[in-house]
C-alpha cells in the first residue's frame, strides 16, 4: 500500500474533473471569505494570516497543475 501511495501522481497533485474544477476552486473561495470575515471581526492574528496565506498559495499552485508536498522522483 506504502507504494503505490507513493508512485501515485495525484498523491502531491489534483486529479483531473470535478476537484479541479469544481471542488478546489471553491475550498479557495471559502477560504478568501473566511480571512475577510476573521479581518473583519479582528480576530485575525499575524500567525493565522501567515498561515492562511500559505495555503491559500497551495491552492493556487494546486489549481495550475502544480505539486504541493515532496513528490519522490522516479529513478531510472
Amino acid at each position: 500500500m506504502d507504494v503505490s501511495m507513493e508512485s501515485n501522481p495525484y498523491s502531491y497533485k489534483l486529479p483531473p474533473g470535478y476537484y479541479k474544477e469544481v471542488l478546489f476552486p471553491l475550498l479557495g473561495e471559502l477560504l478568501i471569505g473566511t480571512k475577510q470575515l476573521l479581518d473583519n471581526q479582528g480576530l485575525m492574528d499575524s500567525s493565522r494570516r501567515k498561515s492562511l496565506e500559505e495555503i491559500q498559495q497551495k491552492l493556487e499552485v494546486l489549481l495550475k497543475g502544480g505539486y504541493v508536498g515532496h513528490p519522490r522522483v522516479r529513478l531510472q
